[in-house]
C-alpha cells in the first residue's frame, strides 16, 4: 500500500499523512517537500519559489518527479504528504504560458504513468470556493495564506483528475458505521467525499477526494476508504473494508 496525499497548501496534508503513518506503523512516513527533497530551496517562500525562471523550475520539476518516484520505489508501504497529481497542477499554473503544450502534455502523462505504476491510494484534500471562509490556511512564514490561491490550485488539480480520466464511482455522505448505527467520531458531514478511480495501461490507482474540513470526519472517511482501521474503538467494525 503506498498512500500519497494531494491538494493546495495548508489544507492538512502533511497532518492527515503524519497521522495515519502513526496508526498504521508499517506504514512508513515519506516527506515529498521540495524543501526537503531539494536542499536548496530550504529557505525559499513559496512565492519565492513561484517566481524562478522558468527553465529552472522545469529542470526542478523533472528532478522532484524523479526524486518522489525513487521514495516510491525504495518503500512499497508509505504515505507521502505529495503526489504527482500536486506537481502535474503546479507545472501547468507555473508553465502552461512558457513552454510548447506537447511538452506540458508529455510531463502530465509522465506524472500520470509514475501515479498508476506506485500508488494504490490518492488522497485529495481540496479547497473549494463554498469553503472559502470555513478554512483558515495558517501562516507558517512560506506558504502563501490567500484561500483565492489555494482555490485555484484546487480547480487546477480537479482539472488533471478530469484530463487523466478519473471516473467516480461511490458518494460518501452519511456518516454511519452500517446497520443503522451512527458513527460516534464523526460529526454530521457538511460536505462529503467522492471515491473513484484513475486508470490507464500502467495501472489503477484509487482515488478519495474527501471535501470534509472536521478532522474526524476525514478519519472516518480515510478509514472507509483505506479499508484498514485507523480507529480502536471497539464501536469500528470491519463494515467499512472495502
Amino acid at each position: 500500500m503506498r498512500v500519497l496525499f494531494a491538494g493546495p497548501s495548508g489544507i492538512g496534508k502533511t497532518t492527515e499523512a503524519k497521522r495515519i503513518s502513526d496508526k498504521k506503523q508499517d506504514l512508513f512516513f515519506v516527506s515529498g517537500s521540495y524543501r526537503d527533497l531539494i536542499p536548496g530551496n530550504s529557505g525559499l517562500t513559496h512565492q519565492q519559489m513561484l517566481e524562478k525562471d522558468a527553465k529552472v523550475q522545469e529542470m526542478e520539476d523533472f528532478q522532484i518527479l524523479n526524486l518522489r518516484k525513487k521514495s516510491y520505489i525504495q518503500f512499497p508501504e508509505m504515505v507521502s504528504d505529495r503526489s504527482p497529481l500536486d506537481l502535474a497542477a503546479y507545472i501547468m499554473y507555473k508553465q502552461a504560458k512558457n513552454i510548447p503544450q506537447c511538452e506540458m502534455e508529455h510531463f502530465l502523462e509522465l506524472c500520470k504513468m509514475v501515479l498508476n505504476t506506485y500508488c494504490s491510494h490518492l488522497i485529495f484534500l481540496p479547497l473549494e470556493e463554498y469553503q472559502l471562509r470555513a478554512w483558515i490556511t495558517e501562516d507558517n512564514d512560506k506558504r502563501i495564506t490567500s484561500n483565492y490561491f489555494q482555490i485555484m490550485i484546487t480547480k487546477i488539480m480537479y482539472l488533471i483528475l478530469d484530463l487523466w480520466g478519473f471516473e467516480s464511482k461511490e458518494e460518501i455522505t452519511i456518516p454511519s458505521l452500517g446497520k443503522g448505527r451512527i458513527n460516534i467520531f464523526a460529526k454530521p458531514f457538511q460536505y462529503g467525499a467522492t471515491m473513484g478511480e484513475v486508470s490507464s495501461t500502467y495501472g489503477r490507482t484509487k482515488v478519495l477526494i474527501c471535501r470534509e474540513l472536521n478532522k474526524d470526519n476525514r478519519e472516518y472517511i480515510m478509514n472507509r476508504f483505506l479499508g484498514c482501521l485507523l480507529y480502536t474503538s471497539d464501536a469500528a467494525d470491519d463494515s467499512l473494508r472495502v
